[in-house]
């Protein structure tokens, strides 16, 4: 047998054993790449849920100031502190 079909051979099995071992690792990269890809989004969704709370904490304060401020008709000191406070939180966001 002539020695270039035993190298051509030799050749053929090793780029198909490099294709089937790319075929079998392909899943793995494609899974890699989506979970990077919901890593990052949660970590966007986690930061806009704590925006999301902060605003909320923000208007239940001014909301408390103004059912205190409706209850006794007094501490118009504090619905104006309510008031400056909350402004403050919108315009910084």
């Amino acid at each position: 047998m002539p020695e270039w079909i035993i190298w051509a051979g030799w050749v053929s099995t090793v780029l198909g054993a490099l294709a089937a071992i790319w075929r079998l690792a392909e899943p793995a990269r494609t899974l890699l790449k989506r979970v990077e890809g919901l890593e990052e989004r949660s970590k966007r969704d986690f930061a806009r849920l704590n925006d999301a709370v902060s605003y909320d904490k923000a208007v239940a304060k001014a909301l408390i100031a103004l059912l205190n401020h409706s209850e006794t008709g007094n501490n118009t000191g504090a619905i104006r502190a309510a008031r400056d406070e909350l402004q403050m939180f919108l315009i910084e966001r």
